[in-house]
């Protein structure tokens, strides 16, 4: 990872992707703009590190994305984006390090 990371500056991932850093707030919490290669898309990625007591961290992933149809196409515009609604994918991985 390159670029200048810090809060409203930008970052490149060699060979994969860009875009800018939306909130950053160490060590809990990550906000970027992801930009996949090639971009059309720009989704947003939150990441949050939350204590689970004494011993145990919670990682929490949020991965927005808006379809390029409803950015493009304006006779779909915000009725189409609405109509559809925003999903959210939630799973629990448990890991542990010695």
């Amino acid at each position: 990872m390159s670029g200048d990371l810090r809060e409203g500056g930008h970052y490149g991932l060699e060979g994969n992707a860009n875009g800018e850093i939306l909130r950053c707030e160490p060590p809990r919490l990550l906000g970027l703009q992801w930009i996949p290669p090639g971009g059309g898309r720009h989704d947003q990625v939150e990441i949050r590190l939350v204590p689970e007591g004494s011993d145990a961290t919670l990682l929490e992933l949020e991965h927005a994305a808006v379809a390029d149809v409803f950015r493009t196409d304006p006779d779909t515009g915000c009725y189409g984006a609405a109509s559809v609604g925003r999903g959210r994918c939630t799973s629990e991985i448990e890991a542990t390090s010695d």
